[in-house]
């Protein structure tokens, strides 16, 4: 369409010029000619003009148009004055018509030039539309871009917020093209688009859709337990506000889920989970804002949920077959703590409840038998809530093996077999031990006495073949045999007749027979003041600066003349005793000396491993109290003194630390302790006095609890029951005294007679306990009773 502009004159028109033509006329004429051009100001000349040439005082002339080139040629132009207008008219839309131009010098024959320029407007157009989505609605804040066909493209503009543009002043020649800029990510920018018919002053509406998909972000987070950790396999479903569900999602192992293509909308909805496990709650739906196209918003979301836990269980066996039983069984789930230990049942199966869903070990801690070694833990998995992980262990083992102990004679003695963890079996008779862990086992022998009313008979055991190796599936053997121990069942007496020294020994059945008996076994000796019995059974006999010590062995043989083993020593020259440690102490007049279990066992020439000097007028014998303190006596005058010697003083060398003086004593003969630590002193001619512990520690002059009247004790010596057996040596006599006898003071009828060949100097009992060291050091036995030697 075309519509007339109707323009205010912008410009003062160009003034005009004038000229008279050079051609030579025969005489004065009545016209002229007026010649020019017409241009536009926005230049160019301007075709089609209508030119009025309008003489001063005379009528317009007819109308002339312009050239192409705006050229314009007017004749005949009254030449009445010399001026006059050109008025034009019929000028284009955009050029209004100027004021009339006024001329002058117009004469006749002549040629007068005017040109006149004339102030026009751009000739321009618009373009407008809409910008559409292909979704729908119009996009906001797109660049439209105009390019005429003759022209560079215009400034862009942006479309408002329902998608519609207008662009002015466009070039008006009629076709162009509209370009778009500025799209949302989401839609695809068209080509060009050609538009065409835009003239001066019109409208030309160019309408665009844009295809585009629609705007989507991602909606992401993590699914976690209250406990901690994410939650694998739950449903997820993405929700945006005002639209439909999407399709539900599934968290991976980590508990992570992501939704993608997830319509922007308002940017805002919701996530709902499902599919939780049974230990946990679904919590409300959780919400999410901000989401816009091509972006990811996160979401997390904690579920409730309590501890799942299932069962582990299964059985423990042995790789020889069969169950466990007794086994500590620990359930330790990876990444928790190890679970309290459970015991297999007698056919090695062993549950663990409340065990953390998941995976773990199972391991065995400690009650496998001595012949299955730990094996290594033994993994389970895939424990889910409420179910159960059955999980087998077995344990490596070697084979059982046998031993028979062959004990002859039988039911003599006992020997007690020992091997690997701790196993102790006590056998009296041959026997095969069955299911013996594979390993080494000792024997040992106990020796046994057959009692008697006086000592008894001991049987002493010796084992073959110890320690005997088991091995799996095989039988070993060992070997216990009894026999009669050398010297056992006897009582040693020490003799002297003038310059004759002997000893000889009794039998049981001697003793208690009475009489006058025959030793069983005696000899010539030299002149031995003391006798000492160890706890091996070698009797050691002292005298002028010797120790000699005769074995079992030679005892009984009969061997009596030449000792096994001979000490030459400082002094010895009587009471012998032994400590608990087995060290010989012994006194002379140059005071106290010791003699080491191992001095005594290497024999030759020795000095004392420890001396104490004392001033002993005449010695009565030493015994060891049960705390350690060596009492000593020393007659000395009318009074009589037993020094008490502590252990830290026979360490060092002094003392001694108590002293007990028995008034009017005279001497004292002999010295032993009872069963029950009661010390008897055989003082003077005819008395034997008794004092307790409490008396000897307080010191002081006591007066003595018991005292029993005899003749001359010379010896004296308690054997296993406690019996008190007094040598006297007047009429060479050997009494015996009950512990119901010494209960009360007196003169007691003895309970047994011996008449011996000569008077008796010391009386020596073989031990009866590996502890009980005689003649005076002991250990309390147990009375009446059969006790293991």
């Amino acid at each position: 369409m075309r519509r007339a502009a109707q323009c205010a004159v912008l410009a003062i028109l160009a003034s005009c010029s004038s000229h008279h033509s050079s051609a030579t006329s025969t005489g004065p004429a009545s016209t002229g000619t007026v010649v020019g051009t017409v241009t536009s100001g926005l230049g160019g000349s301007l075709a089609g003009v209508h030119v009025v040439v309008a003489p001063s005082g005379a009528a317009p002339l007819a109308a002339v148009v312009t050239t192409s080139a705006g050229g314009f040629v007017a004749t005949s132009v009254p030449v009445t004055t010399d001026n006059g207008t050109v008025t034009l008219s019929v000028l284009p839309a955009n050029c209004p018509i100027p004021s009339p131009t006024s001329y002058t010098g117009l004469t006749g024959g002549d040629t007068l030039t005017v040109d006149m320029t004339v102030v026009c407007s751009a000739l321009v157009g618009t373009v407008r539309g809409t910008v559409t989505s292909s979704l729908g609605g119009g996009l906001a804040g797109v660049g439209v871009i105009v390019t005429p066909h003759t022209g560079g493209a215009l400034g862009a503009a942006l479309t408002g917020s329902d998608g519609t543009y207008t662009i002015s002043n466009v070039p008006a020649d009629t076709t162009g093209t509209v370009t778009l800029t500025n799209l949302p990510t989401t839609c695809t920018a068209p080509s060009a688009v050609s538009y065409s018919g835009l003239a001066y002053g019109d409208t030309v509406t160019v309408a665009i859709t844009v295809t585009c998909v629609p705007a989507v972000g991602t909606v992401t987070g993590t699914v976690t337990s209250s406990l901690g950790g994410g939650l694998a396999g739950v449903q997820v479903i993405v929700t945006p506000s005002g639209a439909t569900a999407l399709p539900a999602v599934t968290t991976t192992s980590a508990g992570v889920y992501t939704v993608p293509g997830v319509p922007v909308g308002t940017g805002a909805g919701a996530v709902t989970v499902s599919g939780v496990p049974g230990y946990c709650t679904a919590p409300s739906a959780a919400s999410y804002t901000g989401l816009t196209a091509g972006v990811t918003v996160t979401t997390n979301i904690s579920v409730p949920c309590v501890v799942a836990t299932g069962t582990v269980s299964g059985t423990v066996t042995s790789s020889q077959g069969g169950g466990l039983a007794g086994v500590q069984v620990v359930v330790t789930p990876i990444g928790g703590t190890a679970l309290p230990a459970v015991t297999t049942t007698s056919g090695g199966a062993f549950t663990v409840s409340h065990v953390p869903a998941g995976s773990g070990s199972v391991a065995l801690t400690s009650g496998l038998p001595l012949q299955c070694s730990t094996p290594s833990a033994v993994p389970y998995t895939g424990l889910a809530y409420n179910g159960t992980a059955t999980t087998n262990v077995v344990a490596p083992c070697q084979p059982l093996g046998s031993l028979t102990v062959t004990v002859a004679p039988p039911n003599l003695g006992s020997a007690t077999v020992t091997g690997p963890g701790g196993y102790t079996q006590t056998v009296r008779q041959t026997t095969t031990l069955t299911g013996l862990v594979p390993g080494a086992y000792t024997a040992t022998a106990t020796s046994y006495e057959v009692p008697g009313a006086v000592v008894g008979t001991v049987y002493d055991g010796t084992v073959t073949g110890s320690p005997a190796q088991v091995t799996g599936g095989t039988t070993s053997g060992l070997t216990v045999s009894y026999g009669v121990r050398g010297g056992t069942g006897e009582l040693w007496i020490g003799s002297e007749d003038g310059s004759t020294f002997d000893w000889a020994a009794y039998t049981n059945a001697q003793l208690l027979a009475g009489g006058t008996p025959t030793p069983v076994a005696s000899g010539s000796v030299f002149a031995e003041f003391g006798a000492a019995v160890d706890r091996n059974g070698t009797i050691w006999l002292t005298t002028a600066s010797l120790v000699a010590g005769f074995t079992p062995a030679a005892l009984a043989s009969g061997g009596l003349a030449s000792s096994h083993t001979s000490v030459a020593v400082p002094y010895g020259y009587f009471s012998p005793t032994f400590d608990a440690a087995g060290n010989l102490w012994t006194q002379g007049y140059g005071g106290i000396g010791e003699l080491t279990a191992a001095q005594l066992a290497a024999g030759g020439s020795q000095n004392f491993a420890k001396q104490i000097a004392t001033s002993v007028d005449n010695g009565g014998g030493m015994a060891f109290g049960p705390d350690g303190t060596l009492w000593v006596a020393n007659s000395y005058g009318s009074d009589c003194y037993l020094w008490g010697f502590t252990p830290a003083e026979l360490a060092s060398g002094g003392g001694p630390a108590i002293t007990v003086t028995l008034t009017n004593a005279g001497s004292i003969q002999a010295m032993a302790f009872d069963a029950n630590w009661n010390l008897w002193v055989a003082l003077g001619s005819s008395q034997i006095n008794m004092y307790t512990q409490s008396q000897l520690a307080a010191g002081g002059a006591p007066t003595a609890v018991d005292s029993i009247f005899t003749t001359y004790p010379q010896a004296m010596a308690f054997d296993a029951s406690d019996n008190l057996w007094v040598g006297s040596a007047v009429d060479s006599t050997l009494f015996a005294y009950t512990p119901i006898q010494l209960t009360t003071s007196g003169t007691p009828t003895p309970a047994l007679t011996v008449k011996l060949r000569i008077p008796p100097l010391w009386l020596v009992f073989d031990p009866q306990a590996p502890s009980l060291l005689l003649n005076g050091a002991r250990v309390a036995p147990t009375k009446a009773a059969r006790r293991p030697r």
